[in-house]
């Protein structure tokens, strides 16, 4: 069975025009777990613009769609008619996310956070922008009070204290970075859905592979990966990092309870680098606790230390009898074998940006660390 060749196009959305656009030039299109998914196209010519003028209205939603699958919905927010005396005019477009909006404004600073879940807070926060419960998928783990951390589902966490006072949306915080940072205190984060939704939850490096990706010098023609770069960053990692709890206060030698991770890379060069960190939290209570955050904060921190960015051709994987979509918070299995470099087993993708142009065709970068290692 022969792969099907990508397509693109940008679809107005339901309550717009119903316009769609698949004579695009060129395009970028990026999706990731840490910042706002966006879309930047040029289509046409000055004919262009004077026949697509009311449908590419500042504000209209459109979904980006790839091979028959959406992979992001957001507003036409920025439009561009470039002209030069050699190629003429041609349309840019840009599209964002409903996150985009939320980096931008301001959270409310009146936002109850008394006897109220995680849910009802991200709610509340993002009530100005016009969304409601329908526009999120919420992990279990959201119906926790926001303070005290109790009920609601999943496993207990090792909850930072945090007052009321301290907790409050500090103006002018963005209604992004609120959220955010109380998602932080749960091990969470959110991230733009395809479809437009906001996805709350942690990324899953537990299941399956989706996609098998090879680069290795005994059989190039098995290879899919195009080029690869591998990423070593210890500039954020510790030697050795201790947390203590329980009393210590601000006094680490009083503290009743530690816990320490080592970085065996960093201790083990001759001679060692010494980078200590210190963590004092009194709402670290138990041992258990103390250990699980040593090793949280420690991974935290070195998630570059094993990562990779891999460029291939096109905008999906074939397995050979269909097209997968490349996409955020999936596992990859690599093998590449090439000179310097080597990586083999599973690794989590956290962004891809796809581009294409009618002269250059089409690829797609994926940005990945190793399994186990992006912990919130």
């Amino acid at each position: 069975m022969n792969r099907p060749a990508d397509k693109v196009r940008i679809a107005a959305t339901k309550g717009s025009s119903g316009t769609i656009i698949d004579a695009i030039g060129q395009f970028e299109i990026v999706n990731s777990l840490t910042e706002p998914s966006q879309a930047l196209f040029e289509i046409g010519s000055m004919s262009s613009w004077v026949k697509l003028k009311e449908s590419i209205e500042i504000g209209t939603r459109w979904a980006v769609v790839v091979n028959d699958r959406a992979r992001l919905t957001g507003r036409m927010i920025s439009r561009r008619l470039p002209v030069t005396s050699d190629a003429g005019a041609t349309v840019q477009l840009t599209v964002r996310t409903v996150l985009a909006d939320a980096a931008f404004a301001s959270a409310n600073p009146f936002i109850c956070l008394s006897k109220c879940s995680i849910k009802d807070v991200i709610l509340q926060a993002y009530a100005p922008l016009g969304l409601g419960e329908e526009d999120f998928v919420f992990s279990p783990r959201v119906a926790r009070d926001i303070m005290t951390g109790k009920g609601g589902g999943g496993t207990d966490v090792d909850l930072e204290e945090i007052k009321e006072d301290a907790a409050k949306v500090h103006p002018p915080e963005t209604i992004y970075a609120f959220v955010e940072r109380h998602l932080a205190r749960f091990h969470l984060t959110h991230w733009d859905a395809p479809d437009g939704r906001i996805v709350v939850g942690a990324p899953d490096s537990r299941g399956q592979t989706f996609y098998q990706l090879r680069l290795r010098r005994d059989n190039p023609q098995a290879n899919n990966i195009t080029s690869a770069e591998k990423i070593e960053d210890y500039e954020q990692t510790p030697s050795v990092l201790c947390v203590s709890g329980l009393g210590g206060g601000k006094d680490y030698g009083k503290a009743k309870v530690r816990s320490a991770e080592i970085n065996t890379v960093l201790n083990d060069i001759d001679p060692p680098i010494n980078r200590p960190v210190f963590v004092v939290d009194d709402a670290v209570k138990t041992q258990s606790q103390a250990d699980s955050r040593a090793r949280r904060e420690m991974l935290a921190r070195s998630r570059q230390t094993d990562a990779w960015t891999m460029d291939v051709p096109d905008l999906a994987y074939w397995d050979g009898s269909k097209l997968i979509p490349w996409g955020i918070d999936t596992l990859a299995d690599v093998d590449v074998e090439v000179a310097g470099a080597s990586a083999r087993g599973a690794y989590l993708v956290h962004k891809t940006t796809m581009k294409g142009s009618a002269s250059e065709g089409y690829s797609t970068s994926l940005e990945m660390v190793a399994r186990g290692i992006w912990v919130l």
